[in-house]
Parts: C-alpha cells; sequence; structure tokens
C-alpha cells in the first residue's frame, strides 16, 4: 500500500514498519505542523507563511550536542516545515501536494501528538504576525526579540481543523483509507495535565471519514526509560499489523462505492456499452486502458473490452491473469488481474509486441502479431456469456504505443485531452464522452 503520514513519530514509524512488513511504498512524511497550521496554510490557504529567510536571518541558534537519538535540529525542523512540507523517505525533494495529485494514496496514517503539546510561535515582524512557525524557543539566545511563544490549541479548535483535515484527504483522494491514531498518554505519569487533556481530546474527537484508533495503553514492558513519547519497537509492529490488516479487509468496500458513483455496473452479457468501431492491423500500434472492479465470481473468464459477437480481439480475464485473446484464437499475456480489487489495466500493443500492465506491476513484453477490433465496453466473446458482473468507470484506446510514464498517468483525463493520439475516451458513469470532432477518423 502507498503511505503518507502526518503527524508524529508515532504515525511515522508505524508506516515505516508497515511498509517493512508487509510491503509498500512511503510517498510523504509530513512533521512538525499543528492542526491549524497546517489547515491555514494549505487546505483553506487562508495565510501566508512567514519567509523561512527571515527566521534564518533574525535568529542566533545556540549550538546543541545532543545525544539523543530523537532530537530534531533547528535546520531539520525548518526543513520539514519548507521544504515540500515534510520529509520524504526514498527522494531528497518532493512536493506533497504534487504527491497528492499524481500519486494513488491508499492509507493516510494521522497522529495527535503536535496538538496535544505544541506551542507556535508568533513572529513579531508585523507582515507576518498571524503567520506562526513551530519553534523550540530554548534553541536561541535571541528568541523573544523576534517571537512570542502562543498558546496550545484548544482541544475544539483542534478536533475541528483535524475533522476538515480529513475531508479534505477524503476529497483530494476519495479511495483511500484514513486512520487517525491518539497518541499514547499514560506513560505521562508525571504529567497529570497532559493526561487529562488527551483523554478530553479523545472522548471529544469524531470522524465519519476516518478509522478512530484508541490511545493504546503501554505497559510498563513496552515503555522507554525517562521518554514517554517513544515506545518499544513492537508497539509500532502492532499498530502497523492493525492498520494494514483492517486495510486489507475494509479498502475495496470505499473503491467499490466510489466506482458506484462514477461508474457503470454490468451485471451480465447482456449488458453492454457499445461504442463506435475502432480497428487495427497487426502492424498498427495502439494502447487500450480501462478501469474495472470485477465482483467474486468462480468462473473462468471474463471478456470485458473488444469486439462483441467473437470470442477473438478482447481484452479478458482468464482465471486471474489479465489477456488478450488475439485474431488465432490463442490468449496473449499476462499480469495478475484479480477480482474484488480496483484493476487499473493497460495493454500496449506495439507492431506485434504486447505489453500488460495492472495497478502498477507489468508483464515482459510478448510478441505476438494480431489484428485488434474494439466496439463494445463490458462484453466480449459472443455476447451471450462469459461477461461477469462488474464496474466499469473509465475506458480509453490510443492509436500509439504508450510509454511507461505514460502508462503511469494514462488515467488521469487533464493529461489524455491533450493527447492527440487517443481516439476514444469513455466515463461510463456519465454520458458517451467520444468526441469525434477533435478525434481523427480512426
Amino acid at each position: 500500500m502507498n503511505v503518507i503520514t502526518i503527524g508524529s513519530c508515532l504515525s511515522d514509524m508505524t508506516a515505516n514498519r508497515a511498509v517493512i512488513r508487509f510491503g509498500g511504498k512511503r510517498l510523504g512524511n509530513v512533521v512538525h505542523h499543528r492542526s491549524d497550521q497546517f489547515y491555514h496554510y494549505y487546505v483553506k490557504a487562508d495565510k501566508k507563511q512567514i519567509p523561512r529567510k527571515c527566521i534564518e536571518q533574525s535568529l542566533n541558534p545556540i549550538e546543541i550536542n545532543s545525544d539523543d537519538p530523537n532530537y530534531v535540529s533547528f535546520e531539520a525542523m525548518l526543513n520539514n516545515q519548507y521544504e515540500g512540507i515534510g520529509q520524504h523517505r526514498t527522494v531528497e525533494k518532493y512536493d506533497f501536494f504534487d504527491v497528492l495529485q499524481n500519486e494513488k494514496v491508499d492509507v493516510f496514517i494521522l497522529d495527535n501528538y503536535v496538538d496535544m503539546s505544541g506551542r507556535l510561535s508568533y513572529p513579531k515582524f508585523e507582515e507576518y504576525s498571524e503567520s506562526p512557525v513551530f519553534l523550540r524557543k530554548n534553541d536561541f539566545e535571541n528568541y523573544d526579540d523576534f517571537f512570542t511563544l502562543g498558546d496550545k490549541i484548544s482541544l475544539e479548535n483542534s478536533a475541528f481543523y483535524f475533522r476538515e483535515i480529513i475531508t479534505f484527504l477524503k476529497a483530494t483522494q476519495p479511495t483511500a483509507s484514513i486512520y487517525f491514531i491518539h497518541y499514547p498518554y499514560n506513560t505521562y505519569e508525571k504529567n497529570p495535565k497532559r493526561q487529562e487533556r488527551a483523554k478530553e481530546f479523545e472522548a471529544l474527537f469524531k470522524s465519519n471519514e476516518a478509522t478512530i484508533i484508541p490511545a493504546p495503553f503501554i505497559k510498563k514492558q513496552f515503555q522507554l526509560e525517562n521518554d514517554p513519547a517513544h515506545f518499544h519497537d513492537s508497539i509500532y509492529v502492532a499498530l502497523a499489523g492493525f492498520i494494514h490488516f483492517h486495510y486489507e479487509i475494509h479498502s475495496h468496500q470505499a473503491e467499490v462505492q466510489q466506482l458506484l458513483k462514477l461508474g457503470k455496473k454490468f451485471n451480465g452479457p447482456e449488458d453492454y456499452f457499445p461504442i463506435p468501431e475502432i480497428a487495427f492491423n497487426a502492424d498498427d500500434s495502439w494502447t487500450a486502458a480501462i478501469k474495472i472492479y470485477e465482483f467474486e465470481n468462480d468462473q473462468l473468464f471474463n471478456f470485458f473490452f473488444g469486439q462483441r459477437g467473437t470470442r477473438n480481439k478482447s481484452i479478458v480475464r482468464r482465471k486471474n491473469r489479465l489477456e488478450f485473446r488475439a485474431d488465432d484464437d490463442q490468449y496473449v499475456g499476462s499480469v495478475e488481474f484479480l477480482t474484488k480489487t480496483l484493476n487499473e489495466v493497460v495493454v500496449v500493443y506495439d507492431e506485434g509486441k504486447f505489453i500488460f500492465y495492472n495497478n502498477g506491476k507489468s508483464s515482459d513484453v510478448i510478441e505476438h502479431p494480431t489484428s485488434a477490433v474494439f466496439d463494445a465496453i463490458g462484453s466480449g466473446y459472443n455476447g451471450k456469456q462469459h461477461e461477469q458482473p462488474c464496474l466499469i468507470e473509465t475506458a480509453a484506446i490510443w492509436k500509439k504505443a504508450l510509454i511507461p510514464e505514460e502508462v503511469a498517468h494514462c488515467f488521469d483525463k487533464s493529461l489524455m485531452e491533450k493527447d492527440n493520439d487517443l481516439v476514444g475516451y469513455w466515463e461510463l458513469g456519465k454520458e458517451a464522452d467520444f468526441d469525434e470532432g477533435k478525434k481523427d477518423d480512426t
């Protein structure tokens, strides 16, 4: 699963354990942002940040030599707030919002550590007096000359901003699962006010768009001495395991709900979507893409994009593999295709050579010259059998072989509309979107 975290080391370390143990990819990690700070700078975008150079040119940092493995330097704190708004595990520089717009995020993990204890610094520069930044007052010789330390955020405001952030994430990535972890507080035995504040927030905060994970109770054997904010590795592993398996069980439900809103349900062989015939010879090049969710069934085949009324020249699912049935009656393939999963299928044909793509995985190059005809979505074979119940949102055809970089973004409609080689595009939840006026005469 592709994961983004927003919060503290709790979200970060939980996601790290999940990816290491269960596979996946870290797409971003936003840290050193309180919920109101994140909301006003990026969600509502109604406040401007103080430029980083104003901070660096004004403050005189105190040199600190710390052997604490969790210590974060002044420079790193600013990096986390100004360079792509967060750390990234795999590349040096990235942009959080570019990732949100151009990558498929499966899981967001949030926690409330910063909101429970964080106090923002408000600049004394008049132009940026409402532009708080996350700093540690005692890190600087002259902090009071340029900044004022604000109060902790109220619990009501914290709950409001987290709900708004979750709504924003869900609107940007509708099929993603969002997990909110209440930060453990029983380890703060010497800080009863912190414990009471956390308990009150836990009782107050509700969200219909996120899975709320109650604050874990950390037993003594899993606590770290003199460090109430960090725990034994097994705590992060346990949280990672819960999130992974919860996601595996429930994630497809969100995908189906989204497809029901945007796509069309095909119930069987007689339920299909006709399109203007698009034909290719064996020495042509073409690409076909389709976003499809097939309901669970025990049938060997599903013919879902190609020529209706013939068992040839169609993209099919055979067993659990994606294939193309060629004009010589041979099955060509393949790459994994599963029921009960949203499949983003792309078949690239280049003058006799196939490559099959599905959900980021690809086949080897397979040489098998064949003609191809597309005149129906949701149907193939003989139009009387082998078409299984499924949901289809989008389908498209190009008169060229897309390269891998193009395949990675071929379901982005904004890019499709700029592509002169696109000869057919349909959003099946809406009326037919085939505009012959702006395509060629294929």
